[in-house]
């Protein structure tokens, strides 16, 4: 009984794979296993990759989420159902604004999502729920909904916003909330009472704000009254929008004036006079932030990169470029290139084409960053200049460049310079670019180079290329090497080995599969020559040949291992299954990934294939939940990007071989 449950179960998982019908749905993982956790780190964790991953064909868990009990929850899923703009939740927003036994943050939070929506036919709805909100003295909830009502332009919100405030204005906590609201509803002519009442002068940011929209010379008078003039600490969005309502020349000159009362390069002032520079988009007025450049705060010189970048003109580019070739931090380097290749400016990228030149490493990584974000022919042709540059290492460097950027225009002129190069560094560099680009014009050249007479460190590189390419031509020079006795018995080439047998298995030749299979097969003897990275390089090398009969070599082998070759041979046997496909195969990986919790390794062989991807995202999302990844940040890059990918992607997967293959089967049997 016991076994035919297995069997079933076993059925069921091996098809979950491929109906979509059959399988739970990571996202389901996430919110059942994370989201509503006991554990209050898992909780968090899920929280943390919930926000990561949602996009609007998540509506439906959002939804769900707004009736859950946890107040986290709730908030969040109010917040992103604002952001997708899902206006079906608006009447349970509203009953959830007028249930007194809902928590307040959540009755906060509905009664914002209800403004954001511009939901105007609940106004009346709104005023019951401030008249109790006063009454109770619920402040935190009487706040949002004055905003709120400000917001839905409710004029007749406005004679209660009177009261109030001729009532209360002594209290912080109204005051700062009533003066916009009163100021956005009525007008000008209630300014006098709100200075009457302001005792002390300092307004808010949302009421400098409101006062800017009908007179702005009197918001930046009050602005730069006193001497604590950085008010919006409280409220940055409020103070952000007062800048863009009243920046203009009159406002830039009282924030420079202030500057030098206060010593100059104040942290605050030059980050605000930049955005005032940049909102006003005068390339002129470039001459009041150049000063910053010289600032030891990178956040005011990354402000003033942007600023600089965006009003362009050729005396700002100028100024920004000195700064970056004079720019000692490596992070603040590569950000003005950044900066400054985001215009595309022909003088930029020609400083950046002489800075490429440089002797001084961290210049030319800094133009190269800029030269390969800036999708320009200009920037193209810099680069492949640098090929022929006197210093090998600027041609090192712009040969992995061009492979970096990823643009197989550029394969044709790399096998040129190939064919000229006399340089091992810029050789090697060369040819694993052409590898990255997958360019196949250039695997006979590549080949070239993996014979005795080429470096070791040449020879490992052409053939990683060569694996990158693949093709059948690299079957007869490659196994020409690895059959020579002299080749086996040599302990100091492992590195050369492993990827002579990774390179066999891209040939696809059946010649492989014995070669393969021999080394495979002789564990565990000649373990002193073959240590088990090469053996895992041969095991790879077989999967990627995709020759089925080499699922038996490796569940033969699998039997066979000692305990301590299990973590790099066993993984390696999972990773090569995985590629092989079959139902022998898939139970096989399966298996591999509930044998051991969590098993990473099991996990990323799994997310490589079309038939495991939804399992692989199911196993990642537990790993990422229950693992501490504190000092694991390839691993959780990895994780991040994978599931983005999967479950906050379109959704469709490139099909592997195995599906092809699949295909080509079921055409065969109709024609039968």
């Amino acid at each position: 009984m016991n076994k035919c449950l297995s069997a079933i179960i076993t059925a069921l998982v091996l098809t979950s794979t491929v109906c979509p019908g059959a399988r739970a749905g990571a996202m389901d993982v996430l919110f059942n296993e994370g989201l509503h956790s006991d554990d209050g780190t898992v909780q968090d964790r899920a929280i943390s990759l919930f926000k990561d991953l949602v996009v609007p064909k998540h509506l439906p868990y959002l939804r769900k989420l707004l009736r859950d009990k946890d107040e986290r929850l709730v908030v969040l899923a109010i917040e992103y159902l604002v952001k997708f703009n899902d206006r079906s939740v608006l009447p349970r927003l509203i009953k959830m604004a007028e249930d007194v036994n809902a928590t307040i943050t959540n009755r906060s939070k509905a009664i914002w999502a209800i403004g954001e929506f511009g939901a105007s036919q609940y106004i009346d709805k709104l005023m019951d729920v401030l008249e109790l909100a006063v009454k109770t003295n619920k402040r935190l909830l009487a706040r949002t909904t004055i905003s709120t009502l400000a917001k839905l332009n409710a004029k007749q919100a406005l004679p209660k916003f009177l009261e109030l405030y001729d009532n209360q204005f002594k209290r912080k906590d109204y005051q700062t909330y009533l003066e916009p609201a009163i100021l956005s509803l009525g007008g000008a002519q209630y300014l006098p009472n709100i200075q009457k009442n302001n005792v002390s002068g300092q307004y808010s940011g949302l009421t400098l704000q409101a006062m800017a929209e009908f007179n702005r010379p009197m918001a930046i008078e009050e602005y730069f009254k006193h001497d604590e003039v950085m008010l919006w600490k409280d409220d940055v969005g409020a103070f952000s929008s007062f800048v863009s309502v009243s920046c203009d020349l009159s406002c830039l000159r009282l924030l420079q004036k202030k500057d030098k009362e206060v010593g100059g390069l104040n942290l605050d002032f030059a980050k605000e006079t930049a955005k005032l520079v940049a909102n006003l988009g005068k390339p002129g007025l470039g001459r009041f932030i150049y000063k910053y450049l010289t600032s030891d705060e990178p956040d005011v010189k990354k402000a003033v990169a942007d600023a600089l970048a965006s009003l362009g003109g050729n005396k700002n580019i100028r100024r920004l470029a000195s700064a970056f070739l004079a720019e000692k931090n490596m992070n603040v380097k590569v950000y003005f290139a950044e900066a400054l290749a985001k215009g595309d400016q022909a003088e930029a990228l020609s400083i950046f084409a002489r800075a490429l030149r440089s002797g001084d490493d961290l210049v030319r990584k800094g133009a190269l960053t800029a030269l390969e974000k800036a999708r320009t022919p200009v920037a193209v042709r810099a680069i492949l200049d640098s090929l022929s540059a006197r210093n090998p290492r600027v041609r090192i460097a712009a040969a992995e460049a061009l492979g970096r950027r990823g643009d197989t225009g550029v394969s044709k002129t790399l096998l040129s310079a190939l064919s000229r190069e006399r340089h091992e560094g810029v050789q090697a560099a060369i040819i694993k670019s052409l590898g990255t680009l997958r360019y196949k014009p250039a695997l006979k050249t590549i080949l070239r180079y993996i014979g005795r007479r080429s470096p070791k460190a040449l020879r490992i590189t052409a053939l990683e290329a060569a694996s990158e390419i693949g093709g059948r031509a690299i079957y007869k020079p490659v196994s020409f090497i690895v059959t020579r006795k002299k080749f086996r018995k040599d302990c100091d080439i492992a590195d050369l080995k492993a990827a002579a047998y990774r390179a066999l298995g891209a040939s696809g030749r059946p010649g492989a599969f014995r070669i393969l299979k021999d080394v495979i097969e002789s564990y565990p003897a000649f373990s002193w020559e073959l240590p088990p990275r090469v053996r895992a390089a041969a095991i790879e090398g077989l999967g990627r040949l995709g020759n089925r009969k080499g699922v038996d070599v490796l569940l033969k082998l699998n039997g066979k291992l000692k305990e301590k070759d299990r973590e790099i041979l066993g993984d390696a046997i999972v990773r090569a299954m995985a590629m092989l496909g079959g139902r022998k195969a898939d139970r096989f990986v399966l298996d591999a990934a509930d044998r051991v919790t969590f098993n990473l390794n099991a996990y990323k062989a799994m997310s490589r294939t079309v038939r495991f991807k939804e399992r692989a995202a199911q196993g990642l999302i537990r790993y990422f939940l229950q693992t501490d990844l504190t000092n694991a940040q390839n691993v959780e890059r990895f994780i991040m990007s994978f599931l983005k990918g999967y479950i906050s992607g379109n959704g469709k997967q490139v099909p592997g071989n195995e599906t092809k293959r699949r295909k080509s089967r079921r055409r065969r049997r109709r024609h039968r």
